[in-house]
């Protein structure tokens, strides 16, 4: 991404250890095509739902994108229920 000028890195002037990444303008043009982009494909994606079941999907999505680290690693869930770590 530092290739394509998309970021840059800068040290953290509080912390020497960390390196900040910051983007460019051709990086905050890119990130501006893309949320539009992925709008436009939410938007035509969902056009067939009612704004209440669009609420339900982001609902259940953001539920399932929680769980994802810990499916991963194969650790209990809220209920207690343990994911199968590894391919199916």
């Amino acid at each position: 991404m530092e290739q394509a000028d998309l970021v840059t890195r800068k040290p953290d002037p509080e912390d020497a250890r960390l390196v900040r990444l910051h983007l460019t303008p051709r990086g905050r043009a890119v990130r501006r095509s893309v949320s539009a982009d992925r709008a436009a494909l939410e938007q035509h994606a969902t056009a067939t739902l009612t704004p209440a079941e669009r609420d339900h999907l982001r609902t259940a999505l953001t539920k399932i994108i929680a769980q994802l680290p810990l499916a991963a690693r194969g650790e209990p869930d809220s209920r207690g229920c343990r994911s199968l770590a590894g391919p199916l």
